[in-house]
C-alpha cells in the first residue's frame, strides 16, 4: 500500500503477535482439570438440543431463557450449521426469516427491510473490509430482530446478526475437516481444544482453529483464497475469576466476481439483466477479468476479564477489543447498465477504481450485573459503559474509458487488462482519513413476578458520538468536524406465560445511527433513528419436540441519509455528495420453528411477510411508495434432516433444504419498478455417513441448488448453479 504510507497510523506487527501466543500455547502443559462454572455473561451452550436453543445471550447480555425473552431471538446452534454443511454465514441466514443478503457484499443483510452494518462479535461492533465471515470459529449465531439499540447502540433497527465464537474447553478434543467442490474448491480446516495448566493453582484451557481454502465461483476467473488462524486461551484464576485472550487473523485474496449488467430498451427503460437472458451472454461471464483483485488483511484481538462475587449474585465484566483491516483492490466499475454506443445497444462500458483502505476500532465495554429478590419478585440488573475509538483512511484513484465500449455479442473485445496503474491515474475521487469516538451508558431491569408468570424488560442507553473527516483532495487539506450526536434510546418489554409450554409478549424499542457523511462543501446531517413495535407468541412444548415463535412487527425510520447521485454526476471535481431521503417503514410478521416429530428427524422452519416501502423522501418524491430495495415480501425456509439409528443404514443420514423468496425491489430510487430481482426456489440436498465410538468420521456430500435455478444471491450477482461438495470431517 505505497501509496497510503504517508498516512497509515502505526500498525500492530500482526507476525509478532501470531508467535508469541503461538509460543505462549507450546509452553503450557496438559492438565486434567474440570471447568469452572459459566458466569451470566456466556451463554450455556450445553443446554442445546440438536437445533433447538433454549438460551440466548445476545437479547440482553446475559443467559436469558428465550422463553422469558420479550422479543424474536432465533438461534442457530453449531449443529445446524454442521447438518447443512455451511462453510459462510451466508449459507447459515438462508434459513432465517426475514434475514436476505444484501449491497454488494458478502456478510451484510437486510434485517426486516433495513441494511445492516456487519455481523457484531461475541456482542461487540466487527469490522471487515472483505464481509466474507466463515463459520469455522462460530458456535453459535443469534439474530436479535427489531430494535436493539439500548445494549449495541449504533444499529439499525431491522436488528443485528450477533456471532458467538468457540471458546477453550477443559475436554481434549480436535477435529479436521476436508473439503472438495466444483469450480476448483477446495478447503481444510483444524479446530484442537484441551486443557492446560500454568501453575500456582491457575487452571488454563486453550483452543487453536485454523484454516486455508480457495473458494471458486461459476464465473470465469473468480475466486477467494483465505487463511485464518484463530488462537485462544482461558485463564481460570481461581472459583470466581477469569480472562480470556482471543486473537483471530484473515488473509484474503481474491479475484471478484462481476455483477450482471442491466438490459436497456429503446427508451432507454431498464427492462432486465445480462448475462443470461439477452444477447447469448452465458452466466459466466465476468467483466472484472482476470487481472482484478481484492486483498484484505484482518486481525482480531480481544481480553475478557470476568468476576463473580456475592455468591455468585453479581458479576462484572471488563472487555477490551481491537480490530484492525486493511484493503486493496483494483476492479472495475461502471458496468452497470448497457451502453446506447454508436446508436445502437449491446455495448457497454466500463472504467478503473483502486481503492485502498484501512481501518481500526478499538472498544472497551465494562458491565456489572445482578440479582435481588424483593416481595416475590426477582430484579436482573445491568449496568454498562461502552467507549469506542474508530479510524478509517481511504484513498481512491480512477480513470473512466480506460478501455474502449465492449460489446456483447462480440468476445474477442472482452479483454479487460488494466492498462494504466493507480498511481497514474487522473481522478481521485475518495482521499480522506475519518475518526469516530462513541461514548455510552446503559442500564437495564428484568423482572420476574407473579410466579415467574410475568417477565418484564425496561432499559436505556445514551450514547454520545464524536466525529472528524479530514478531506485531503481539498486545497489546502480541510478537517471538518462532525456535529456531536447524542441520543437516548429505551426500551420495554413484557412477556406472560398464559400455560407451562404458551406465552404471549410485546416489546417496544429504539434506534440511534448518526450520519456522519459530509458533503464537500462541510454540510452535515442530523441522526438517523427507528422505533419499533413487536407483538407475539412463543410456544416450548414441555418435551423439546415442537418450539415457535410468531412475531407481528412495525418499524419506522427517519432521518436517512443516501447519496445524492445528480449532484454526484454534475461535480466536475467527482466529489461525493449525500442528501437527507426521509422516511421508510416496515410492518410485517414473521415465524421460526424447531420440530423434532420423531427420533433422529430434526426440522426447522422459517416464513416472514414483509411490506417495506418509502414512507417520504423530499429528495425525491417519485420514490414515496416504492417498496425497500432487496427486501422480498414473502420469504420461506424448511430444512429437515433424518439419520437412520437401526437395521443395515444406521449411521446413514440425509437432509433436504428449500429456500424461496418473492421477487423484490432493486432500489427504492428505481422508477421503473418492473425492473426488479425475480423470485425463486432453490433446492439443497445432503446425505452422508458417520461413524459411532470415541472417535467418529463423517462422510458428507452435498448437492448445491439441486435444480439448477437461475437467481440472484444478492445485489446485481449470479448465484452458482448445480454444485457439489464432499467434506470429510474426524474427530479425536
Amino acid at each position: 500500500m505505497n501509496i497510503l504510507t504517508p498516512y497509515l497510523p502505526t500498525r500492530i506487527p500482526t507476525r509478532g503477535i501470531l508467535a508469541a501466543l503461538t509460543l505462549g500455547l507450546s509452553c503450557l502443559k496438559a492438565q486434567d482439570d474440570d471447568p469452572v462454572v459459566l458466569s451470566p455473561f456466556e451463554v450455556n451452550t450445553a443446554k442445546d438440543v440438536g437445533y433447538y436453543a433454549s438460551n440466548s445471550i445476545s437479547a440482553t447480555k446475559t443467559d436469558i431463557p428465550l422463553q422469558d425473552l420479550p422479543m424474536n431471538v432465533q438461534v442457530v446452534t453449531r449443529t445446524f450449521m454442521d447438518d447443512v454443511n455451511a462453510t459462510d454465514i451466508e449459507s447459515i441466514m438462508s434459513y432465517s426469516a426475514s434475514v436476505s443478503p444484501s449491497t454488494n457484499e458478502p456478510g451484510r443483510f437486510n434485517l426486516r427491510g433495513f441494511v445492516n452494518p456487519n455481523p457484531m462479535r461475541n456482542g461487540i461492533d466487527t469490522l471487515s473490509e472483505s464481509n466474507w465471515v466463515s463459520t469455522l470459529t462460530l458456535d453459535r449465531v443469534e439474530v436479535v430482530k427489531g430494535p436493539a439499540a439500548i445494549l449495541y447502540g449504533i444499529t439499525e433497527p431491522g436488528g443485528l446478526i450477533n456471532m458467538i465464537t468457540k471458546k477453550p474447553q477443559y475436554v481434549q478434543s480436535g477435529s479436521l475437516n476436508l473439503q472438495a467442490g466444483d469450480y476448483s474448491t477446495y478447503r481444510a480446516e483444524f479446530d484442537v481444544t484441551g486443557p492446560l495448566s500454568e501453575g500456582s493453582g491457575v487452571t488454563a484451557a486453550y483452543r487453536v482453529i485454523g484454516g486455508k481454502s480457495d473458494i471458486g465461483y461459476e464465473q470465469d476467473y473468480a475466486h477467494s483464497k483465505t487463511i485464518t488462524f484463530a488462537p485462544s486461551m482461558v485463564f481460570n484464576f481461581n472459583d470466581t475469576s477469569s480472562l480470556l485472550m482471543a486473537l483471530e487473523y484473515q488473509d484474503l485474496d481474491a479475484v471478484p466476481q462481476g455483477a450482471a449488467t442491466t438490459k436497456l430498451n429503446d427508451s432507454n427503460e431498464r427492462i432486465g439483466f445480462i448475462p443470461g437472458f439477452y444477447y447469448g451472454v452465458p452466466k459466466t461471464f465476468n467483466h472484472q477479468g482476470f487481472d482484478a483483485f481484492k486483498k484484505s488483511e484482518s486481525l482480531y484481538l480481544s481480553a475478557d476479564f470476568q468476576h463473580r462475587f456475592a455468591n455468585d449474585r453479581w458479576a462484572m465484566r471488563a472487555v477490551v477489543n481491537h480490530t484492525t483491516t486493511d484493503l486493496e483492490q483494483d476492479a472495475r466499475n461502471g458496468a452497470g447498465n448497457e451502453r446506447r454506443s454508436r446508436g445502437q445497444l449491446g455495448f457497454f462500458r466500463t472504467n478503473a477504481l483502486a481503492r485502498y483502505v484501512d481501518r481500526e476500532e478499538l472498544v472497551f465495554q465494562g458491565e456489572l450485573t445482578g440479582r435481588i429478590e424483593t416481595d416475590n419478585i426477582t430484579h436482573r440488573l445491568l449496568f454498562g459503559i461502552e467507549a469506542a475509538a474508530f479510524e478509517q483512511d481511504q484513498l481512491a484513484r480512477r480513470q473512466n474509458r480506460i478501455f474502449p465500449d465492449t460489446s456483447f455479442e462480440d468476445p474477442a473485445s472482452w479483454d479487460f487488462s488494466i492498462p494504466i496503474a493507480p498511481a497514474d491515474r487522473a481522478i481521485t475521487p475518495a482521499d480522506f482519513y475519518f475518526e469516530q469516538d462513541t461514548r455510552s451508558l446503559y442500564a437495564m431491569h428484568q423482572g420476574e413476578l407473579m410466579d415467574s408468570k410475568l417477565h418484564t424488560l425496561a432499559g436505556v442507553r445514551y450514547d454520545e458520538v464524536e466525529a472528524a473527516n479530514t478531506n485531503r483532495r481539498a486545497n489546502p487539506v480541510t478537517t471538518t468536524p462532525v456535529p456531536k450526536s447524542d441520543n437516548v434510546t429505551p426500551q420495554v418489554g413484557a412477556v406472560y406465560s398464559l400455560t407451562d409450554s404458551l406465552g404471549i409478549y410485546a416489546s417496544y424499542s429504539e434506534s440511534f445511527s448518526p450520519n456522519t457523511a459530509v458533503n464537500p462543501d462541510g454540510g452535515t446531517f442530523d441522526p438517523a433513528t427507528g422505533e419499533g413495535l413487536d407483538l407475539g407468541l412463543k410456544f416450548n412444548a414441555p418435551n423439546g419436540r415442537f418450539n415457535a415463535t410468531l412475531s407481528v412487527f412495525d418499524i419506522n425510520k427517519v432521518g436517512i441519509v443516501r447519496q445524492d447521485v445528480e449532484r454526484r454526476l454534475n461535480d466536475p471535481d467527482n466529489g461525493l455528495w449525500f442528501a437527507a431521503s426521509g422516511e421508510e417503514r416496515s410492518r410485517g410478521f414473521e415465524t421460526d420453528m424447531i420440530l423434532t416429530p420423531v427420533e433422529n428427524y430434526q426440522v426447522t422452519l422459517s416464513y416472514a411477510y414483509i411490506d417495506a416501502y418509502v414512507v417520504s423522501n423530499a429528495d425525491d418524491p417519485t420514490s414515496e411508495g416504492n417498496p425497500l430495495g432487496e427486501t422480498p415480501e414473502h420469504n420461506f425456509a424448511l430444512w429437515q434432516k433424518y439419520t437412520f439409528s437401526d437395521g443395515p443404514l444406521s449411521g446413514f443420514f440425509a437432509g433436504l433444504g428449500v429456500n424461496a423468496r418473492s421477487s423484490s425491489a432493486i432500489n427504492s430510487q428505481a422508477v421503473n419498478q418492473t425492473y426488479e430481482y425475480p423470485g425463486y426456489t432453490t433446492a439443497d440436498l445432503v446425505v452422508g455417513y458417520k461413524s459411532s465410538g470415541e472417535k467418529p468420521w463423517e462422510i458428507t456430500v452435498r448437492l448445491n441448488n439441486a435444480t439448477d435455478e437461475f437467481y440472484f444471491s444478492r445485489n446485481k450477482f449470479y448465484a452458482n448453479g448445480r454444485n457439489i461438495q464432499a467434506t470429510a470431517k474426524f474427530r479425536f
